[in-house]
C-alpha cells in the first residue's frame, strides 16, 4: 500500500533488527500461524454472539461483518469481548515460545520479558458513535517503564486500507515524546499529523505482525468497510529494564486476572516469580493532561470536549473531577459528540 516495503519474512531476524533499528517499526510476515489468531478470534466471536447478540457472516479472510443494528451491543458488550480474547492460554504460549522469543531477542539485544497485558480491539465501521479509533499516539508516556519497550500488534485476520490496518510513523522513535493537541476521539488526545511524515500503510494476513518500539507514532486506524477490524496486541521488554506498576493491572475492567487465567493449566501468572524491577506509574503526564483540559474547557474550546469528559470520569483528584463536572454542566460542548 506504500512504496517502500518494511516488512520481513519471520526467521530473517537479522534483517528484522536492521530495520527496526532504523525505523522503530518492522512488519514481520507468518510470525505465528494463522489459526492460532484465528482461535483468539473465535473466542471473540463466541462472546459477540453470546452478548451482544451478533448473528451475522463470517467472509473469506476472516472478516466479521456488523451493521449500525450491532453498533450499541457491541459497545455495550466490550468488557466480555475482550476478555474472551485475553484468556487463550495457548496463544500466550507462543508468545513465550522460541519464534517470537528470538525475534524480540534480537531486537532489543537482551532477555525477554512479556508482558502480562494482551490487549484484544475491535474497530467497528467508521459510522459507529460508540467505538471510535485511537488518534495518533505513543505508547511509551501511558504504557512508561523501559524505553526499550516492543508493541506487537497482530490482526486476527486479513487487512487492508478498507478494513483498517494500523499505521505507523516510521523514523520518528528518535523524537522521544511528541506534543499531544486536543481531539475528538476515545482519549480525547492526539499527535498533530503535522508534525509526522506519510503513514506507513500496509496489507497483513492472520499470522503476520507489525512490530514497533514504544516511541514510533501509530493509530488513527479508519475502518471504511461493512465489517470488524478484529486484533490484539502484546508488549514485551527486557527484563533487565524498569516496568511500571501499571503493566500489572487491569485498568478500566470489572474482571481481573482469576477471571482471565482461570482455565489455564501452566502460565497462569508466570509474571509473579520472574519479572523486572515494578516501579510506581508517573502520573504527572495524565496530570497536565487533566490541567490543559480544565484550561482549554475554560476557554470553552470545543475540542476540548472528550479530554473533559475524561478528566471528569478518571481523575484521581476528586477537586479535578468536580471542576471537569462543572465546566460540562455550565452548557459547554452542548451539541457536541458523545
Amino acid at each position: 500500500m506504500n512504496g517502500i516495503d518494511y516488512s520481513i519474512a519471520a526467521g530473517d531476524f537479522v534483517e528484522a533488527a536492521r530495520i527496526y533499528r532504523e525505523m522503530g517499526c518492522v512488519i514481520v510476515k507468518d510470525l505465528v500461524s494463522p489459526a492460532l489468531v484465528q482461535r483468539v478470534q473465535s473466542r471473540m466471536i463466541d462472546a459477540l454472539r453470546a452478548y451482544a447478540g451478533w448473528d451475522g457472516d463470517i467472509l473469506p479472510g476472516g472478516l466479521v461483518s456488523v451493521g449500525p443494528d450491532n453498533y450499541f451491543d457491541l459497545a455495550r458488550s466490550i468488557e466480555r469481548i475482550v476478555s474472551a480474547g485475553m484468556a487463550d492460554e495457548e496463544f500466550e504460549r507462543v508468545l513465550h515460545g522460541p519464534v517470537v522469543n528470538r525475534l524480540i531477542r534480537n531486537l532489543i539485544g537482551d532477555e525477554v520479558f512479556v508482558h502480562p497485558q494482551k490487549v484484544p480491539r475491535i474497530l467497528p465501521p467508521g459510522d459507529c458513535p460508540w467505538l471510535r479509533p485511537a488518534g495518533i499516539h505513543q505508547d511509551f508516556p501511558e504504557l512508561q517503564g523501559s524505553e526499550r519497550q516492543i508493541t506487537v500488534w497482530f490482526p486476527l485476520h486479513d487487512v487492508d486500507g478498507t478494513t483498517g490496518v494500523l499505521p505507523v510513523y516510521p523514523g520518528m522513535h528518535r523524537q522521544g515524546v511528541l506534543p499531544l493537541t486536543l481531539a475528538e476521539n476515545p482519549s480525547g488526545w492526539a499527535i498533530s499529523e503535522e508534525l509526522l511524515p506519510r503513514a506507513y500503510l500496509a496489507s497483513m494476513r492472520a499470522g503476520d505482525a507489525i512490530v514497533f518500539n514504544t516511541f514510533t507514532p501509530h493509530g488513527g486506524s479508519v475502518n471504511t468497510s461493512g465489517n470488524l477490524r478484529m486484533s490484539i496486541e502484546c508488549r514485551f521488554q527486557p527484563l533487565g529494564d524498569q516496568i511500571s506498576e501499571s503493566a500489572f493491572e487491569l485498568p478500566g475492567y470489572s474482571f481481573g486476572w482469576d477471571e482471565i487465567y482461570r482455565d489455564w493449566s501452566t502460565l497462569g501468572y508466570y509474571w509473579e516469580g520472574r519479572r523486572p524491577e515494578v516501579v510506581p506509574y508517573d502520573r504527572r503526564w495524565e496530570e497536565w493532561r487533566e490541567r490543559e483540559s480544565i484550561r482549554m474547557g475554560r476557554l470553552a474550546l470545543p475540542e476540548a470536549h472528550q479530554a473533559l469528559r475524561l478528566t471528569m470520569q478518571w481523575s484521581r483528584d476528586a477537586g479535578t473531577r468536580a471542576e471537569a463536572r462543572e465546566i460540562l454542566a455550565s452548557g459547554y460542548g452542548e451539541g457536541q459528540p458523545g
